[in-house]
């Protein structure tokens, strides 16, 4: 279990409590599920990528990481997501310094990962990620990247213009298929991504797999609010390492 401390960022409010509302309604899983200690895949924890913001608010502060195979980060305490009116795990504080005690000793799994059951990144709804037991939704194969999938919802999206190729994918992911999903390709130009060149640095949506190059964000997802334009700030620097967060224009 990793406990980071991120500074706190400038993301709206208003946006923080209604993403906040709309991620506590899809949290909890289905009874009945078996824990899982590890990747949905079945594969050991990895290093995370994308941590540094509560996946709850999209705020920093003290979080608490997941072990699992979502990768992500929440805070921990109604008081540690004051700011931000975030929904929060909701840890008492004894149980909270329970976990910081442990440190990277002890594990922690959030009740999606524990419970097999993950949002697909591209429509929201929650899904079985028990590979053996029927799955509905299955996770990028890119080892730091947490994002699960309907089969249908990523080929729909690697293959917009071919519908016949869709299909084809969406079968072959259900039948076991490994896939890179839309996260890791600029929308604009296709091209991955470097993080040695500023301008090659992605700009990530944090509510749907949409992703662009920096060089290539366009125009009206700014990073500055212009209220003569009226165009709202749907991007922020300095949050994420050496990626720019935003919010695409379906978000």
């Amino acid at each position: 279990m990793a406990v980071i401390k991120v500074r706190m960022s400038k993301l709206r409010k208003a946006k923080s409590v209604e993403d906040s509302r709309h991620k506590s309604a899809s949290r909890e899983p289905k009874e009945g599920q078996s824990s899982n200690p590890k990747r949905a895949n079945g594969e050991a924890p990895v290093e995370p990528q994308q941590r540094e913001v509560c996946a709850f608010c999209d705020d920093g502060g003290e979080l608490i990481c997941c072990d699992g195979g979502c990768l992500r980060s929440f805070h921990p305490t109604k008081e540690h997501g004051e700011r931000s009116m975030c929904t929060t795990l909701g840890l008492n504080e004894a149980k909270w310094q329970k976990h910081k005690a442990l440190g990277e000793k002890g594990l922690y799994f959030c009740e999606n990962c524990k419970h097999k059951q993950h949002q697909c990144f591209a429509c929201g709804l929650l899904g079985s990620s028990n590979l053996t037991a029927g799955p509905e939704v299955f996770q990028c194969k890119e080892q730091k990247c947490g994002h699960f999938y309907h089969p249908g919802c990523v080929a729909k999206i690697l293959y917009p213009d071919n519908k016949a190729k869709a299909t084809c994918f969406e079968q072959c992911v259900a039948g076991g298929l490994e896939f890179s999903c839309p996260v890791h390709k600029c929308k604009r130009c296709k091209e991955a991504e470097n993080k040695h060149d500023k301008e090659m640095q992605f700009a990530v949506c944090r509510r749907c797999p949409t992703v662009y190059h920096r060089k290539c964000l366009p125009r009206d997802i700014s990073l500055i609010e212009d209220e003569e334009e009226a165009t709202p700030q749907r991007a922020w620097d300095g949050i994420l390492p050496d990626q720019i967060l935003i919010y695409c224009r379906k978000h």
